[in-house]
């Protein structure tokens, strides 16, 4: 969201793939620069498309693979709402933050010329964001930071007609983090003049309206029309057109939105296929079909009741074959033990557990800290996994193990707020620096992260640069 208002400029946060192989040494790689359209797995063969240059046609090719990962990420999801690929903006890759960054000082410009009346200014200058979550967030924040910091300055007489609306469908916004933290940021955001409406659906987006239905506890739904210049759409995410040609081609593959893997990410139905990131899911562990089986291993002296050291074996077990699964051992143990309290743990009692178990195995956050993990243990699997060929000894994968490390989000005024793991949360311009400090240290490269510093220090002292190519 950064790039949007010119706080970070595009340029500094892209590294070009060539560079980072040649930095990385990686002779023997090559790189075409295409787009993969399908993927037979039978022959095992990509189909590509090179991009349009000039007048020059779409050249065809096919790339033979014995290994492949499909990590072709996501695109936005509009849910069938009229309107919304007509008239509104994403906010997911480069191409759009430099649109938006295009239209919101081409309105302020337009919105200045003479013989506009105060009523269509404001229409131009009012921006709505659809979507509570943290980029929808972020980007209202840097926005109003550059409507306070820079369009204040720029545009004297505009500045004090600029309006900002974030549309929730749910209750709150900033779902994904704890009440306490969205309640803040609520907050903050009233008193900067962010208007936020929870419980509001939209309907549909023409030319110069968001139609929203709002759904207030215990009231009537109410229809409303909110006039805009530019809005912005960032609800969650969809299959890509190749994530949907695959799931058609691969038997058993059963969900719609994405690719179902295993615990060790290979593709289920494709062998020699694996697949991270945005276009992948994990299967979810159907453990109450095992719990039969899972309580017979479990009770060694066959009493038909389960004691304490005997659960703690199981649990070791867990442990083995399902990696994440400490995240919630202790909340496990607490069940088995108030379980406990009430009588012998039999196989009934013992079912509840594997039940609450089950629930805990959820799908991974559509984020980048996933993703990246995700790229990191394929790089070594599929390493170990070459070796092993290589030395003629069998190999196995060990499951993907998710460790989450936080979640951080900026919202204005210097300021962000973080949620870790621990359950510990922080808010305020100290989470402000660790946000930014972590922000760098996320960056692909030197040039990156030198650059992206300079453009923070650039912005602080000459303001952000408003300059549209």
């Amino acid at each position: 969201p950064s790039t949007t208002t010119g706080t970070v400029e595009l340029r500094s946060i892209i590294e070009p793939i060539r560079m980072f192989l040649n930095r990385m040494r990686c002779r023997d790689a090559q790189f075409f620069e295409a787009e993969a359209v399908d993927v037979d797995v039978s022959t095992k063969e990509v189909r590509c498309v090179a991009p349009e240059v000039a007048n020059q046609p779409r050249d065809e090719f096919k790339v033979p693979y014995d290994v492949l990962v499909v990590a072709c990420g996501a695109v936005n999801n509009t849910f069938n709402v009229p309107g919304v690929r007509e008239n509104c903006m994403f906010l997911k890759e480069l191409p759009d933050a430099r649109k938006i960054r295009t239209a919101v000082v081409e309105l302020f410009e337009r919105a200045n010329t003479p013989g506009r009346s105060e009523d269509e200014i404001r229409r131009l200058l009012h921006f709505v964001v659809v979507g509570g979550g943290p980029t929808g967030v972020e980007f209202a924040a840097e926005l109003r930071d550059l409507i306070r910091q820079d369009v204040n300055r720029l545009f004297p007489k505009l500045a004090p007609m600029a309006d900002i609306t974030l549309v929730e469908s749910l209750d709150h916004i900033l779902n994904s983090f704890s009440r306490a933290i969205a309640d803040f940021c609520t907050h903050k955001f009233e008193r900067n003049d962010i208007d936020i409406k929870t419980n509001a659906r939209v309907t549909g987006v023409t030319d110069k309206a968001v139609m929203i239905t709002t759904t207030a506890p215990g009231s009537k739904p109410q229809d409303m029309a909110i006039p805009y210049g530019l809005c912005v759409w960032s609800t969650g995410i969809g299959p890509s057109a190749l994530t949907q040609a695959l799931i058609g081609r691969i038997p058993g593959q059963s969900n719609r939105r994405a690719l179902t893997t295993d615990v060790c990410l290979q593709v289920k139905g494709a062998p020699d296929v694996w697949a991270a990131g945005d276009c992948a899911t994990v299967e979810q562990r159907k453990l109450m079909n095992d719990c039969n089986k899972f309580f017979a291993d479990a009770d060694t002296n066959g009493d038909g009741i389960l004691s304490e050291d005997e659960f703690k074996d199981f649990v070791k077990i867990l442990y083995r074959k399902y990696p994440d699964f400490k995240e919630y051992g202790a909340e496990v143990w607490k069940k088995y033990q108030k379980l406990q309290s009430a009588g012998p743990v039999t196989q009934d009692q013992f079912s509840e557990i594997v039940k609450l178990v089950e629930s805990k195995f959820k799908s991974y956050p559509a984020t980048a800290q996933v993703a990246a993990q995700q790229g990191l243990y394929l790089g070594r699997q599929l390493n170990e996994r070459a070796m092993a060929l290589v030395k003629g000894n069998v190999w196995k994968a060990s499951p993907f193990q998710y460790q989450h490390f936080g979640s951080f989000t900026y919202i204005g005024g210097d300021e962000a707020v973080a949620e870790f793991p621990t359950g510990w949360s922080t808010a305020g311009f100290g989470t402000w620096v660790l946000w930014r400090s972590v922000y760098l240290s996320k960056l692909v490269s030197t040039r990156n992260k030198v650059s992206v510093a300079f453009d923070w220090s650039k912005a602080i002292v000459f303001g952000r640069d408003i300059s549209r190519y």
